[in-house]
C-alpha cells in the first residue's frame, strides 16, 4: 500500500511538473512579441506613369512589415518596387493590421478594398487564426468570402499565399514545435482546398522552412516575425511567382 501511494505521488508531482512546464513554454511564445516594435511607417509616393497598377495587400503582421525597421521593408513594398519600371508606376496600399485574423479581413479590410478598385491584390492572413484557435471550418468560410467579394467586386489578379511555419527552436519549445507545425499544415490543406475552388494556385512560402531554420538572421528578434532579411527572401519568391 505504501509503494502504491509513493507511485500515486510521483505520478501527481510528474503531471504537475509537467503542467508548468507547457503553461510556460506557451506564455514564452508570446511574451516575445510584446517586446518587438512595430516599423517606422515610411510613406511611399508614387508618380503615375504610363502604366499606373493598384496593388492592394491584405493580411496581419507579417504583409505589414513588423520585424522590420520600416514598412519600405516589407515584402508587399519590396515586391511593388521589383514591378515598377520606367513606363510602370506600382501604387501599393497596404491595408494589411497587426494581429488580424481572417475574420478582421472581412470587416475592416475587404470594404476599402474593393472600393479602391485594385488590379491586384495579394492575401497572406491565417497565422493569427492558428494561434487564435480559430476552427478550420471558420477559417474556411472566411478564406471563401473574402476570395468571392475579391473575384465578383473588382476584376483584380489575385494572388493567394500559404501559411509560413515561424518561431526558432529556442522560442517553440517542445512540443509547441510540433503542435504548430501540424497546426500549419492542416490550415494550408484547408488553404489549398478553398484556392482550387477558385482556381487559385497559392504562392507558396511555407516551403522556405527550412531556410529560415537555418539562419537567424532572416528572424526578427523576437524569434518568430521575419527580419527585413527575411522579408526579402519571400518578397523575391512571390515576385517570380506573378511577374
Amino acid at each position: 500500500m505504501k509503494r502504491k501511494k509513493v507511485f500515486i505521488l510521483i505520478i501527481i508531482i510528474a503531471a504537475a511538473l509537467s503542467g508548468v512546464y507547457l503553461n510556460r513554454a506557451y506564455a514564452h511564445i508570446y511574451s516575445r512579441f510584446d517586446l518587438l516594435k512595430q516599423p517606422t511607417v515610411i510613406a511611399m509616393t508614387v508618380e503615375k506613369k504610363a502604366e499606373n497598377i493598384k496593388y492592394v495587400a491584405l493580411g496581419d503582421s507579417l504583409t505589414y512589415g513588423t520585424g522590420a525597421d520600416n514598412t519600405s521593408q516589407s515584402w508587399p513594398a519590396i515586391v511593388a518596387g521589383k514591378m515598377s519600371s520606367n513606363q510602370t508606376s506600382v501604387e501599393l496600399m497596404n491595408f494589411a493590421v497587426p494581429g488580424a485574423l481572417s475574420q478582421d479581413v472581412i470587416d475592416h479590410q475587404l470594404a476599402e478594398s474593393v472600393k479602391v478598385q485594385p488590379d491586384l491584390v495579394t492575401l497572406l492572413i491565417g497565422i493569427n487564426d492558428l494561434h487564435n484557435f480559430v476552427s478550420l471550418d471558420n477559417y474556411s468560410k472566411n478564406l471563401t468570402l473574402i476570395l468571392s467579394e475579391l473575384k465578383n467586386k473588382t476584376k483584380a489578379k489575385i494572388v493567394l499565399i500559404n501559411l509560413p511555419y515561424l518561431g526558432t527552436d529556442s522560442l517553440l519549445l517542445p512540443p509547441y514545435n510540433l503542435y504548430f507545425n501540424y497546426k500549419t499544415d492542416n490550415f494550408n490543406k484547408v488553404l489549398n482546398e478553398v484556392a482550387k475552388e477558385f482556381g487559385i494556385i497559392p504562392i507558396d512560402i511555407h516551403s522556405t522552412k527550412s531556410m529560415f531554420g537555418a539562419d537567424k538572421a532572416l528572424y526578427a528578434s523576437d524569434d518568430f516575425h521575419p527580419s527585413a532579411k527575411g522579408y526579402g527572401v519571400w518578397a523575391n519568391l512571390i515576385y517570380d511567382a506573378i511577374r
